[in-house]
């Protein structure tokens, strides 16, 4: 596995953990909405309570444009990293031997 997989399988593992947060925050803003407009006169919006950073649907995100020059970078950044990586594994297996 290369550093890049690793970074990747991490990245994609917090992303499932907040998202896992915010379902978790949205159920319990919900029942609180819920119990408390059994007791008031006026209805509450589960939005009424609190907002969470993903309510405001007006945010735009600019996605970013790759570039061939960015996309070099990238390349020799894995490439660098690579070599690091590989460097420790000889480092390590020669430690072992």
């Amino acid at each position: 596995m290369e550093l890049s997989e690793l970074l990747d399988a991490i990245e994609v593992r917090e992303k499932h953990y907040a998202e896992g947060q915010r379902r978790q925050w949205r159920q319990i803003r919900w029942q609180t909405a819920v119990l408390l407009n059994i007791h008031t006169k006026k209805t509450i919006q589960p939005t009424d309570l609190f907002k969470l950073d993903d309510d405001d649907d007006t945010k735009e995100v600019k996605a970013l444009e790759v570039t061939k020059e960015l996309q070099m970078k990238w390349d020799k950044w894995d490439l660098e990293e690579k070599e690091k990586f590989e460097k420790m594994k000889a480092a390590i297996d020669s430690r072992n031997s």
